[in-house]
Order: C-alpha cells, then structure tokens, then sequence
C-alpha cells in the first residue's frame, strides 16, 4: 500500500494517514532456525568458495 504525505499538509492529517496503514506482524526468525550438517570444516569450505573466483 502507498500512501502519499506531502510536506504542505498539517500534521495531523499526516498522522491519520499514518496510522491508517495496515500492521504487518513481525518476523518469525524461528522459522528459519536449524542445524546444518556439514562434511567438511566451515573455513575449509569457505577457502575453496573464494578461490573458485
């Protein structure tokens, strides 16, 4: 959603406006959390990613 908010209108128009906008919820970061399971050591796999380049 756009809403326009022009600098010339008062500011409690400004605010109605504002709050008008709907409220996403906040993000889940849990979501994504796992473990991964790895067949070499991290710094191994990360210094063969920067000498393919």
């Amino acid at each position: 959603m756009i809403v326009i908010i022009k600098r010339s209108a008062e500011i409690d128009v400004n605010l109605k406006k504002i709050k008008s906008i709907r409220k996403v919820g906040k993000f889940n970061a849990n979501k994504f959390c796992g473990v991964i399971n790895l067949n070499h050591h991290p710094l191994k796999i990360q210094n063969q990613m920067r000498n393919e380049w």
